[in-house]
């Protein structure tokens, strides 16, 4: 999917009111939905091959950009949205109706497994803030998803790995600012990444968009895989990194 036929769907779906138009932002938003689409569109071939419907949870959906759109462009997908805010969520369902996208919203929180769906093939999160990443990861390999996509976006300092890698940086005298700020974003992601392998799933970080697009723009990319040795390294580099 290019990036006109998002900027149109944006438009028709979420900006509503006669005679607005699509902001810069709005235009950002496209572009990095292109590539976010493009991974979901490859989990769900990879999970067709032995599955006539594909179940995605949309975790921390937001406004549902991710959900609703996906929902249009293949029949075999079943979407469900996680959202905690009943206005977002009022705004993906006003969407979905103007589109003709199938989705249907979960309100609450995506650390309740009470309200995720049996059976989950898929789950997407962009711009998972703070520990909404840690917690799409808990929920997502307890429902034994095959696929996770996560875009992280910041990276809290209360989060314990990023307290972890905070006081490794001090302890390396690494300056303050950029140079600190990635080196903590790197160790936060590794820990994320080992946790996935340890659980059985297979990883790699990917880039779905362009830096002037939006400076989040790493997708963690996992796939079940369940390799007893594989998870088994993952859990000695896990706590090696962790004891440091």
């Amino acid at each position: 999917m290019d990036v006109a036929t998002l900027e149109d769907l944006l438009a028709r779906g979420w900006i509503a009111a006669p005679g607005t138009s699509l902001r810069d932002e709005d235009r950002k938003k496209a572009r990095e939905l292109v590539g976010i689409l493009a991974e979901v569109a490859r989990a769900e071939a990879r999970c067709a091959r032995s599955r006539r419907r594909v179940t995605l949870v949309d975790a921390a959906a937001g406004k549902g950009y991710v959900g609703v759109i996906a929902s249009t462009l293949s029949p075999r997908l079943h979407v469900h949205a996680i959202e905690r805010d009943p206005r977002r969520i009022a705004l993906m369902s006003e969407a979905a109706t103007r589109l003709g996208g199938r989705v249907e919203p979960l309100v609450g929180d995506l650390g309740d497994a009470a309200i995720w769906p049996a059976e989950v093939d898929v789950v997407v999160a962009l711009h998972a803030c703070g520990d909404a990443s840690d917690r799409t990861i808990e929920r997502a390999t307890e429902a034994n998803a095959r696929s996770i996509l996560i875009a992280p976006c910041c990276v809290a300092t209360k989060l314990p790995a990023a307290e972890r890698a905070n006081a490794r940086a001090e302890a390396l005298g690494l300056p303050r600012g950029e140079v600190r700020r990635g080196f903590i974003e790197s160790l936060v992601a590794s820990e994320r990444m080992l946790e996935l392998e340890a659980r059985g799933w297979r990883t790699e970080i990917v880039t779905f968009a362009a830096p002037s697009v939006t400076p989040y723009r790493h997708l963690l990319r996992a796939e079940r895989l369940r390799e007893p040795g594989r998870m088994a390294q993952a859990k000695d580099k896990l706590a090696r990194l962790r004891e440091r």
